[in-house]
């Protein structure tokens, strides 16, 4: 068992309001925060997370869209996408995120960098994006999870697949992270409870 801690670097892309700052928030203070405050230039979040073999720390940049961020890209050892289930458009910017970052890298194609996809808000009861209609990541060889900040539905699974990809491939949690509270979904509203 390894002793001494890891750390990664992690940008994080995606619009306005698809849950990147709430993803990051579940993290920072274990709530959910429902109200969207736009962010107006890259945050860093720090979370430390104890797997089996080793301590990681994810040093994850949330990049605010239409601010330069080469730096940031160039220096990353992985990437999150992320877009918003109930808006197609969001979906719709993910390959535009991904080709940005291809000539920081001095590629043409594909990233030398692991990315994670995914797509929040799978607790609502109509999906605008549909299952069959996601195959971006098949594409380009990107891991992709359906996600919910709100129910915590996945919420483990992006940072464990980082963490598996640019260290130890059997990482296990410890203990799930202490993110907060699921919330109660409702049964005939807005959303409904996913079976988890």
């Amino acid at each position: 068992m390894s002793c001494s801690p890891r750390r990664l670097k992690i940008v994080m892309f995606g619009d306005d309001r698809v849950g990147k700052s709430a993803f990051m928030h579940r993290y920072a203070r274990r709530e959910f925060r429902a109200k969207y405050e736009p962010s107006t230039r890259p945050e860093l979040y720090t979370i430390e997370i104890q797997f089996d073999k080793a301590l990681v720390i994810f040093d994850i940049w949330d990049v605010t869209p239409g601010i330069p961020s080469d730096d940031l890209v160039r220096e990353s050892e992985g990437a999150i996408l992320m877009f918003d289930l109930q808006r197609p458009s969001t979906y719709e910017s993910i390959p535009r995120y991904y080709t940005n970052m291809l000539p920081i890298f001095n590629c043409n194609d594909r990233l030398p960098i692991p990315v994670v996809m995914f797509g929040n808000k799978v607790d609502y009861i109509q999906r605008k994006v549909k299952p069959q209609t996601i195959t971006y990541h098949r594409e380009k060889g990107l891991q992709y999870y359906d996600f919910s900040v709100r129910c915590l539905y996945n919420f483990e699974k992006p940072l464990q697949f980082l963490a598996r990809i640019l260290g130890d491939p059997y990482l296990e949690y410890v203990a799930l992270p202490d993110v907060g509270e699921k919330l109660e979904m409702e049964k005939y509203g807005k959303y409904y409870a996913l079976s988890l």
